[in-house]
């Protein structure tokens, strides 16, 4: 395979050089195609004269997307174009963008000259690893879609466990071989080879874990066209892998989609007892697929699923403007507490809570700190608000997290009411003014009070996250750290997945 460029993401896989730069500016191109396709071309001929009946391959791939202008491409190389694959017919708009692309790119090379490249790795640089990603019907119906277009299809595939990939490995190399085979017949004769007596129930299994893979894709990757020639592959998709999983997890194979296939491979397992093969193989989907699941359920969802009960319900609260909640309301609120940070250390030695109201576009949170010791408080005098180093002092941190706009607030303040706001939408973060924040503090018997007014506009609607940590520095005691949200320890305290969240009542 022949692609003479640097694709290392570094260089973008352009050269710089004057003469590259001239060749650019006599024939621009959205990216270098044309300058790539020209030494292509030259080593094809050069391969076709010195060794003839020989040919070369090439991939349509970044930086070489367009379609040469300037050379004309010799009947001896293969273009491969890289397209999503199987799934797509899942998917019939975006399908129909692949399709389109190969008919064009087989007009000029001829679709004894194409063949494609094509994906069935999910699974790759975990982007969702756990889900079987197997769907030999829509393998076969993409077979039958491209034959008259290319030359055949290469495809990668990927997976956790061989046992993820048999069905598929399998399937897709009876139906390349002779496409005149019914997929049907050829799942019947697998699972009854496979499984013996279990056939049944393993073509049930597997037949879910297909109908599975459509639902998850279809979510994740809206049907519309891609008619950008960038928009090759597995682009498209909706916010990040990690959504990905979290909406895969929760809305696909929730728990009890996990607890039905537990349920259809026991009783695979029992059909197969005794007999040394089948028995081999129904320990295998629990061994190497479904305990698989469940690892990397947990990875995910077990978190998800924790922090969905750390919350926080606040109602709207009537208030004159500028005036902060009454003693009766607070009082009418619930206290939170807070927990040990540090998983190395048993338990707190100075506890504390804090509580939360709402009146408006306005956010109220009170903390009562137990403290001893707060005439040794490590604060350092003189601070003035703004300070970026109030981190260092005896203080208490609100953490404000919203995922619909992507705001992520971060408010330090210290025993003395010094306070500094840090914008952690972007790395690095930026200690900046929030304006209209209003932070207090005060001795109280036996510890300290902090009380803050944080204005809500600009946060936008929606799921909040939220969460108050405290840093205990002071004189004749160890460090100490404390949280709400049990999530969040020593070492992600800016992560949002770690807080709870505060739910409007109104």
């Amino acid at each position: 395979m022949i692609d003479p460029h640097d694709n290392d993401g570094v260089t973008d896989g352009r050269c710089r050089c004057p003469r590259c730069n001239a060749f650019r500016e006599q024939h621009p191109c959205p990216d270098d195609s044309e300058i790539v396709w020209k030494v292509i071309v030259a080593v094809a001929e050069r391969v076709k004269e010195k060794f003839p009946g020989k040919y070369i391959t090439t991939l349509v791939y970044p930086p070489k997307m367009q379609m040469p202008k300037t050379v004309k491409i010799p009947d001896n190389v293969r273009v491969r174009i890289c397209t999503s694959g199987p799934k797509e017919i899942a998917t019939p708009n975006r399908l129909e963008s692949d399709l389109e692309l190969i008919r064009t790119w087989k007009d000029l090379a001829g679709a004894e000259n194409l063949p494609l490249w094509t994906y069935q790795c999910m699974v790759f640089a975990r982007r969702l690893p756990g889900p079987p990603e197997t769907y030999p019907h829509l393998t076969d119906e993409y077979l039958r879609k491209i034959k008259p277009l290319t030359a055949g299809m290469y495809l990668e595939m990927h997976a956790l466990t061989f046992t993820y990939k048999w069905l598929d490995t399998y399937m897709s190399g009876r139906l390349m071989w002779d496409q005149s085979l019914s997929v049907d017949d050829e799942l019947k004769a697998f699972y009854a080879a496979a499984y013996g007596p279990a056939a049944e129930p393993a073509r049930e299994l597997f037949a879910r874990f297909e109908e599975n893979w459509i639902k998850l894709w279809r979510q994740n990757y809206p049907d519309v066209r891609r008619d950008k020639p960038g928009c090759l592959g597995m682009s498209g998709g909706r916010g990040s892998f990690q959504e990905f999983q979290q909406n895969t997890w929760r809305e696909v194979y929730h728990q009890q989609e996990m607890h039905a296939i537990d349920e259809r491979i026991q009783k695979i397992e029992s059909l197969c007892a005794g007999h040394p093969v089948y028995s081999k193989h129904a320990r295998l989907l629990r061994e190497q697929i479904f305990n698989v699941m469940q690892l990397e359920r947990a990875l995910v969802m077990d978190k998800e699923e924790l922090r969905s009960k750390i919350k926080l319900e606040l109602r709207n609260i009537p208030m004159p403007e500028g005036s902060f909640p009454t003693e009766s309301a607070w009082a009418n609120a619930t206290a939170q507490p807070l927990s040990i940070a540090d998983r190395r250390k048993p338990r707190l030695r100075a506890g504390g809570s804090f509580k939360v109201l709402r009146s408006g576009e306005k956010l109220f949170v009170r903390a009562d700190l137990e403290e001893p010791r707060l005439s040794g408080s490590k604060t350092k005098k003189g601070r003035q608000i703004g300070d970026k180093d109030i981190w260092r002092d005896n203080d208490v941190e609100l953490f404000i997290y919203a995922p619909a706009t992507n705001t992520f607030w971060q408010f330090v303040i210290n025993d003395e009411g010094k306070w500094a706001a840090n914008c952690l939408e972007s790395q690095p973060s930026q200690w900046k003014a929030y304006p209209g924040v209003e932070i207090s503090c005060q001795a109280t018997p036996g510890g300290w009070q902090m009380l803050a007014a944080i204005p809500l506009t600009g946060l936008g609607k929606g799921e909040w996250r939220f969460n108050l940590t405290r840093n205990r520095m002071v004189e004749g005691a160890a460090q100490e750290y404390s949280t709400w949200s049990e999530l969040a320890i020593l070492g992600n305290w800016r992560d949002p997945d770690n807080y709870g969240n505060l739910i409007f009542k109104d």
